[in-house]
């Protein structure tokens, strides 16, 4: 059990890190990028909400069939890891919920 605990709490430091390291890469990446002449811009509200639905009324339910299914393990983390953050829940037949 210590054994274990200590390759979750490693595996979670590691988890950081790469996060740290790619968010990292962004950055410079885009400021490269800059450097070479592209403008960076933000989504419009309406090209975000764009983006939303079709999220809503395709992307996600479709991946949530490949995946398994509602009930299948994956679409299970996607509703308690992801949709707190997109707002984007899996329902149980398979659609997909705006909270």
């Amino acid at each position: 059990e210590d054994f274990q605990n200590i390759i979750l709490a490693e595996g979670v430091l590691h988890s950081e890190r790469a996060k740290s390291a790619a968010l990292q890469a962004d950055i410079e990446a885009e400021g490269q990028l800059i450097e070479l002449g592209m403008e960076h811009s933000n989504f419009s509200p309406e090209m975000l909400a764009l983006l939303k639905e079709g999220a809503r009324l395709s992307v996600i339910p479709n991946w949530a069939e490949r995946a398994g299914g509602p009930e299948s393990e994956a679409v299970k983390l996607y509703n308690s890891k992801v949709a707190p953050v997109t707002g984007l829940y899996v329902a149980s037949d398979g659609s997909v919920d705006e909270k």
